[in-house]
Order: C-alpha cells, then sequence, then structure tokens
C-alpha cells in the first residue's frame, strides 16, 4: 500500500493511503485557553470539494512517499 504524506503548512498535514485521506491539524488550543473569534466555516469558501481526493493539481509541491510493503 502506497501512503503519501504532504505537508501543507502550518503543521496542517494531508495523509493519503489506499481509499482513506485524513487532514491533520494540530492548532488546538490548550486547556482553559481561549481562543480569538475567527471567520465561521459558513463564511469560508471551501478549497476542495469534500467528496472524494482532491485534485492533483490543488497537491502541494512539498509531499513525498512512503512504500509500505
Amino acid at each position: 500500500m502506497d501512503i503519501t504524506v504532504a505537508f501543507i503548512g502550518n503543521a496542517a498535514t494531508l495523509i493519503a493511503a489506499g481509499e482513506i485521506t485524513l487532514l491533520t491539524d494540530p492548532n488546538f488550543p490548550h486547556a482553559g485557553q481561549r481562543r480569538r473569534p475567527r471567520r465561521t466555516a459558513e463564511a469560508v469558501a471551501p478549497r476542495a470539494e469534500s467528496r472524494g481526493k482532491p485534485p492533483k493539481a490543488a497537491a502541494p509541491q512539498r509531499s513525498f512517499r512512503i512504500l509500505a510493503g
């Protein structure tokens, strides 16, 4: 199974393994920490369709493959 890891930026990573694609974003507040208000998800247009994998043109240039065997 090929595993693709793509670093998107600011610690966000896109991991694809077979039919599974996982987006990680570890920018979470610590316990008791307050977040500054930001735009809501409804106010921001999505960068890619939610069904299926993003188009290859949207893939970041900094990526590498791990061959698991």
